[in-house]
């Protein structure tokens, strides 16, 4: 039986990082999943899925386990990122060449690429683009930045494959008087600090209470779990006393244990402001009204993708544009489309071409295992 390692290398963790484990294995059907990932035993308790730890021994061990390696996420092919991957671009040329030279497949699935800044970075991100049976990125800006580095165009660019699990709709919410902000302390840092922040995230409250008529709070929640959390629960506690010192009404949160535990919470809220592309997917499948405000390009292109309004510019006119903007799910619903044709791709290449003619053969059903022709959900 076919057998794939999932190798997701960053060092943070999130729901939503989990549930593009999850969506994966389910759409590769009878394909066997591995996982590498960083905390295992926290990965495997919230997904399900055997796991071992993402470092470059514990993956060469489990190659004679598996028949191909799918790099899942994160953004690995950039001169940093060792900063926040357990995999750089070094790491990974090695392992893509461990699996090649033993027969295996290699695949880049949602990866996202920045600046190469060096000969020796272009040239390892290049041989990996290369070397990989399927390579879809996450943005048209990786895309770029690497048939800048030399690699051969034209290249595919699909959503990530957490929007899977979008495809269920939330569930109908009304009358809440909250304003929800999910964040991290690294975008507490890149948004000025704790009072920089609150100072932007009251004005968007008050923005909310004039518009609507309704005395607004705000839920400043910590984002990550595992490694991260405590950190993140420092940095959202921080923003939280400094809206009280502003006089707003603010309390805390704890991370959320699913993606689909977090779109029913942000469900309930007025409002919802993310900082980065997975809080941008939890709160746009709430079918809230959303405003991003991003600090890197990954969130600017997930913004863009969703048509949301933007900060830092002024409050009440992104406010007023969220609440004209109503849920914006047939967005959502294209996202999820996009990530079935990733992940119908990925099952041809894993199977050798096996699945191609399971279509016709499988009866309609309301899950539907099969490969779908493009453009198709599920």
């Amino acid at each position: 039986m076919t057998a794939t390692l999932l190798l997701q290398p960053s060092r943070w963790r999130d729901v939503a990082a989990d549930a593009a484990l999850v969506a994966t294995s389910a759409a590769l059907g009878p394909i066997q999943v591995l996982v590498a990932a960083a905390e295992p035993e926290r990965t495997q308790r919230a997904t399900g899925l055997s796991t071992i730890a993402a470092t470059p021994t514990a993956v060469l061990r489990a190659l004679p386990l598996v028949d191909s390696v799918v790099v899942l996420g994160g953004r690995p092919l950039s001169s940093r990122a060792r900063d926040a991957h357990l995999f750089g671009l070094a790491e990974l040329y090695a392992l893509m060449t461990a699996v090649s030279t033993t027969g295996r497949r290699f695949a880049l699935v949602g990866v996202a690429a920045e600046a190469l800044t060096t000969r020796r970075d272009a040239f390892f991100a290049d041989r990996l683009v290369r070397g990989s049976s399927l390579t879809v990125l996450d943005n048209a800006e990786s895309a770029l930045h690497l048939t800048a580095a030399g690699a051969p165009g034209p290249l595919r660019v699909g959503a990530d494959l957490a929007w899977l699990q979008a495809l269920d709709p939330p569930r109908p919410v009304s009358g809440g008087t909250e304003v929800w902000c999910p964040l991290t302390f690294l975008d507490v840092a890149a948004n000025g600090g704790a009072e920089v922040t609150a100072q932007l995230v009251a004005g968007v409250c008050a923005a909310v209470s004039r518009q609507l008529q309704t005395d607004s709070s705000v839920v400043v929640q910590a984002w990550r779990c595992g490694f991260g959390a405590g950190d993140d629960l420092e940095a959202a506690s921080d923003v939280a006393a400094a809206l009280h010192r502003l006089g707003v009404r603010a309390r805390c949160a704890i991370p959320p244990l699913t993606l689909a535990a977090e779109r029913d919470l942000l469900s309930r809220a007025q409002l919802c402001i993310s900082c980065d592309p997975h809080t941008t997917m939890a709160a746009s499948t709430a079918g809230v009204p959303l405003i991003a405000w991003p600090h890197d390009s990954a969130t600017e292109v997930a913004a863009s993708r969703l048509h949301l309004p933007l900060l830092p510019d002024s409050p009440e006119a992104v406010v007023a544009a969220a609440l004209a903007r109503g849920s914006g799910l047939a967005v959502v619903r294209q996202q999820s489309v996009a990530a079935s044709e990733t992940a119908d791709l990925l099952r041809v290449l894993l199977t050798r071409g096996a699945e191609l003619a399971t279509y016709q053969r499988i009866p309609r059903t309301e899950h539907f295992q099969g490969i779908r022709p493009t453009g198709v959900m599920r």
